[in-house]
This record gives C-alpha cells, structure tokens and sequence, in this order.
C-alpha cells in the first residue's frame, strides 16, 4: 500500500505522501491506515468547485483539492468587500456545504498565493500585502526550498553554492546569470522578487498518458505479467477517452530495493487497444527482467501522439460548399459601401476577358468641365463567379506566376532581351594540363 495524504499528526513522524505503507508504519508503529474513497473525494471536489465558481467562473484547478481564483473582477464588482473578508466567506462556504476546512493565500500573483496557502493550515488564510516592500520582505525571508518549482536536486545545487534562503539567491544573481541558462537564470530572478503569473493560463495539450500499479513484493514472472496487462488495459482505456494512439512506449519498473528504470521503445505505428499495448511492452519488460529481479510497481506511459479525425474533423462535400462565415462578412460590407457611396448614373462597364477585373474600366469615367470623375461600380471589384471560373482564375495566375529559371550569373536588363546563355566547355582529363606544361607556356609564372 502506498501513502495517499498524510494528516499533520503523522507527518510530525516523517509520513509523507507517496510513501510506502510498511516504511510509514515503521516510522509511525500507531499510524491508522484508512482505505480511499474516491468517489466520496470526487463529490467533495465538484461541490467546492460550484463554490470557486461564485467568485471566478473560470478559476484554475491545480488538482483535486487546489485551485488558484482571480478575485479582481468580483472585488470589482463588490466594493464594500475586502479581500479578507471574500477569504473568510469563501472558506465558510466550503465548510458549509462540504464540513471542510479551506485554506486560503491572498496575494497579487498565482505564485505568492501559492505560497500563502501553505501558512495559517488547516483553516486559516494569510495576506501578503499587495506593495513593493512587503512582497520583496516576504520573499527574501523564505527558503529556497518554499518556492514551487526548486526541489531536492536544485536545493543541492544552490546550497553548494552557499545559498540558503531567496535573499541570498537575488544578491548571487550574477553568478547565476554565469552557471545557469538564460531560462532558468530569468526563473530565478523573478522568484526571488515575488513575480508570477496574474492571470489564469491556458490548458497545455497533454503530452503522455500513463498508468503504474503498486502491489507487493513479486518476483513470479507470470504473475507480474498479469500486472503488466492489467497496466496496458488501464492506459487503452485512457487513450480511448481522448481519441488518441501513441507511437513510443515506456515501461517504469521499480524494484524491491526501490531502484526504479525505465526503458522506452519506439514502435514501427500507432497503437492504443490493451493487446497492442501489451505486445509491445512485454518484450521491453522481458529484455529488462535478465536476470529476473523482485518488483513490487510496473508502470507504462505512451507518448508521440497521433489524434484520430472524427466526424467533426473529417472534411466532406456538403461542409466545403457550405458558405464561408468571412464571404458573407465581405458581402455585408459591400452592401453597406454601395449604400455609403453615392456615384453618378455611368455607362456599363466594356465586358473584360478576365473574369476578374480590379481596374475600373474606361467606359466607368464621364469628363465634367475638363475634369474627370471616376465612378466605378463596386461590381468591377466583387464580381460574381462560380467556384470553376475562381478555380480556372486562380490556376491561370499562378501560371503566369511561376518564376522562370534562369542561370545564376545572368544579368537581365529591363528593356533588352536577355543575353544568351554560355555554353560551358566540359574539360577532359586529357585536356587538363600538367604542371610541367603550364610552366613551359608560362615563363613568367
């Protein structure tokens, strides 16, 4: 069994979450292991989700049980309300309808509100104080470890280089700029002055889908093989929700040592049905499993999509002649400028040859008093044309289009006929002279 959550009593212990059952309960002998009930989370989520609704209809969901709200519209819109108090009604609100606690972080980015809700837990909030001063006091007290997005490995790194908390990490800036990539060397900056991300962010395309099941210790080729299709059944099924195949396979592994490897394999196509998936991981796990080793998690994720076309997708006759939205656009702004205009009675324009003729033509002009007065219809510019006649148009004008090839030191003077072509004079081995021979005709040289 693996560790889910923790509550605050057991983490004083060390359980953390994604711990493994037995090493939790060797850290905590009296810990109380509860089995899960997911469908009880999920109705919990979607009523304090109805709740984030209220203040932000198009709040962003960090996971089941977090999510960050951009409240300056609905502050906008309620004046007499602060902050505070929005913080101190929206946690009465989840605890109402759900007996929750709420935690909450106030402050002027996603990132600082992140932070802030770790402080004052389980029901509590914290306000960083929207000024310059404040946010750069809060920040360059935390340590580096506080900030999303620095883990152990980071940490590591930074304390072998003397750094400790975000204070020092701003007043080593420069050595940064030095050991660091212009990315992270830009992350890093902006953490240590409390800058992030106002608004919400769009929903990035997922990348890999992917399954792992835990269980104990087993080293029964047939039965991990068991564990490996129900995996490839798990991810099929995943895959078949969004409609997608993969074309590169990775299988996780870990052992009973906990050492975990992965090993991926590109495939020849795309596949997404369990038998498929399973085919084509069992002689990755095979070529792994030499000698045969104990596990206790196999895992696979695919990755390299290719979207299957739906009905929606897939083009047809009665959707490609349908009207275009932009051409019935353009004819309501050519009604309104035939009505906005106001030309003189004129003769029909002379019939052209080409079926579209943005020039107006010369039977469009009436000279008044030694002045000529244009007045072309709008009809010269928007003539009427099946979609054949556009076809044949378009394809007579890219012909007349396509640049002709010409030699690379060719001079063209506009007005001359092009000068003829050299003919370049293919040297034999025979006629190449020797050295011998180049000095004899050439004394000098």
């Amino acid at each position: 069994a693996m560790v889910s959550t923790a509550s605050y009593e057991a983490r004083k212990y060390g359980v953390r979450s994604a711990m493994p059952g037995f090493i939790a309960k060797q850290l905590c002998p009296q810990l109380i292991l509860v089995k899960p009930h997911y469908s009880q989370y999920k109705d919990a989520s979607n009523i304090t989700r109805e709740v984030f609704r209220i203040y932000d209809p198009e709040f962003e969901s960090y996971s089941i049980d977090e999510a960050a709200l951009d409240v300056t519209e609905y502050l906008a819109e309620h004046p007499s309300l602060t902050s505070v108090q929005l913080a101190e009604e929206l946690r009465a609100e989840v605890k109402k309808r759900t007996r929750l606690t709420c935690s909450v972080g106030i402050a002027c980015n996603k990132r600082l509100a992140k932070i802030a809700s770790d402080y004052n837990k389980p029901d509590g909030y914290y306000l960083i104080t929207p000024t310059r001063s404040k946010v750069i006091e809060f920040v360059h007290a935390l340590p580096i470890r506080k900030v999303g997005g620095i883990g152990k490995v980071t940490e590591r790194t930074l304390q072998s280089l003397g750094i400790n908390t975000m204070k020092e990490l701003y007043e080593n800036r420069y050595m940064l700029s030095r050991l660091f990539s212009r990315t992270s060397f830009s992350w890093f900056l902006k953490s240590s002055l409390g800058i992030g991300g106002e608004r919400h962010s769009a929903a990035a395309e997922r990348k890999s889908i992917g399954r792992q099941r835990t269980f104990g210790n087993q080293n029964n080729v047939l039965k991990l093989q068991g564990h490996l299709r129900r995996v490839a059944s798990m991810v099929s099924e995943d895959m078949k929700k969004h409609n997608l195949k993969g074309k590169c396979l990775t299988l996780i592994a870990k052992s009973t040592s906990f050492e975990s490897k992965t090993r991926s394999k590109t495939l020849p196509g795309d596949i997404c049905t369990p038998e498929e998936l399973y085919a084509a991981a069992l002689p990755v796990y095979m070529q792994y499993n030499k000698p045969p080793k104990s596990y206790r998690l196999l895992g696979i994720r695919m990755t390299n999509y290719y979207k299957e076309p739906t009905n929606e997708d897939s083009p047809s006759l009665t959707r490609f002649f349908q009207p275009v939205p932009q051409a019935e656009h353009a004819k309501k702004l050519k009604e309104q400028f035939e009505k906005s205009i106001q030309a003189p009675t004129v003769p029909k324009a002379t019939t052209s040859s080409n079926p579209i003729d943005l020039v107006p033509s010369k039977a469009a002009t009436t000279e008044v008093k030694g002045e000529t007065d244009t007045a072309p219809k709008l009809s010269n510019f928007f003539p009427k044309l099946s979609r054949d006649q556009y076809v044949k148009y378009v394809a007579k004008e890219a012909a007349n289009l396509k640049p002709k090839k010409r030699d690379i030191n060719e001079v063209i003077v506009i007005g001359e006929s092009p000068p003829p072509k050299a003919k370049r004079r293919k040297l034999s081995p025979a006629t190449v002279p020797t050295l011998e021979q180049f000095f004899q005709t050439n004394p000098k040289a």
